[in-house]
């Protein structure tokens, strides 16, 4: 059976308002909707395939782009810039450097996929891991 997602769930799928959706809607920038006793609504089908084609046209994006919106939580740039526990001018620069977690630009804000930022933060963090240095024997600390 398909999902029509409504003008509100839609807005939330994509992190932004209703007037930003009716926005998008009418400068073009959403698939088409079906109008249904009066009420617009876009196939879930749709969406999903619209957001995996904004993050394949991302400079680095997976193989299958389906795989990057299939039912994870998105984050804003302020979410991911606290998740990371940096600003979001040092996210910006960080991601201009190529060394910041994937994200795709919908509907003009900058989103982030929550499973990205935790495999960034993750990976961040065993590479800056301090290491163990030994103690030479009969060495006092």
């Amino acid at each position: 059976m398909v999902k029509l997602l409504s003008v509100s769930e839609l807005a939330e799928r994509i992190r932004r308002t209703d007037t930003a959706v009716y926005g998008l809607r009418k400068r073009g920038g959403l698939p088409p909707a079906a109008l249904l006793a009066g009420r617009l609504g876009w196939r879930d089908d749709d969406i999903e395939s619209w957001l995996a084609g904004i993050y394949a046209a991302e400079p680095v994006g997976p193989s299958d782009a389906a795989e990057w919106v299939a039912g994870v939580p998105l984050l804003t740039l302020a979410e991911t810039a606290a998740a990371i526990g940096r600003s979001t001018r040092t996210i910006r620069h960080m991601r201009a450097a190529g060394d910041a977690p994937r994200g795709a630009v919908v509907g003009g804000q900058l989103l982030f996929r929550a499973d990205d930022v935790s495999a960034f933060v993750d990976y961040r963090s065993r590479l800056y891991a301090p290491t163990a240095t030994p103690t030479p024997t009969g060495v006092r600390q």
